[in-house]
């Protein structure tokens, strides 16, 4: 009876035992997360300055759980898109991460849904329960309309230099005139000027008394 007791437990421990020991000889990450694989960190996505005008940046971590230094290309889309917004390789060693920032505009305002991307030829993704690899994560970012995207901005500054233009020109026209400079030597050849004409005008007989010197001679 004891014996039937001590196959079965055997047995029981077997059946634990193996399914455990297939998860350490599995070659699948999910297995063994921190064994054989590269993660992209999701809590550490990080967003900001975005505007229609303006580049904005995401930051993300790849972790490194391999006992290989491995390089990664890392790259953002639009959620389920194709098209490449932004994309850096970057070298992560053997049990370690790096951090890479990607920078980039979005030329319309509001909530954008993006998916955040890695591929390597040096180790494989995570990957989950149905096989399917964890090389991606879905976030999304806040952006904002620029003023220089905004005509009022524009009507704006041109009214003002219009006022200043205005107000200069104002200014000047409405200003005293300064007098015109004399030097010294002027006013000297002025002072002269005018006593010859005095001088000349003393001497030169007028018409009336020539008229009547005339008379009397005859």
């Amino acid at each position: 009876m004891n014996s039937k007791k001590t196959i079965l437990a055997i047995v029981l421990i077997a059946m634990i035992a193996v399914p455990a020991l297939s998860l350490y000889d599995s070659d699948e990450c999910e297995a063994a997360p921190v064994g054989n694989c590269l993660m992209i960190d999701t809590s550490s996505i990080s967003t900001g300055g975005f505007d229609t005008r303006t580049a904005g940046y995401v930051d993300v971590t790849i972790i490194n759980n391999t006992a290989a230094q491995a390089s990664v290309l890392v790259f953002v889309t639009y959620e389920n898109g194709t098209s490449r917004l932004a994309e850096k390789t970057v070298t992560v060693d053997a049990g370690g991460s790096s951090m890479v920032t990607l920078n980039f505009t979005i030329g319309s305002a509001g909530t954008k849904n993006l998916t955040i991307w890695g591929e390597s030829d040096d180790a494989e993704f995570l990957t989950d329960s149905d096989d399917n690899t964890l090389n991606y994560a879905n976030f999304t970012v806040g952006v904002k309309e620029s003023i220089w995207s905004s005509w009022t901005t524009y009507a704006a500054i041109i009214g003002i230099v219009a006022l200043i233009a205005l107000a200069v020109f104002l200014k000047y026209r409405n200003a005293p005139r300064a007098e015109k400079t004399v030097t010294f030597t002027e006013l000297e050849e002025q002072k002269k000027g005018r006593s010859v004409q005095k001088s000349t005008r003393a001497k030169a007989p007028t018409t009336e008394k020539k008229q009547y010197q005339g008379k009397r001679k005859q």
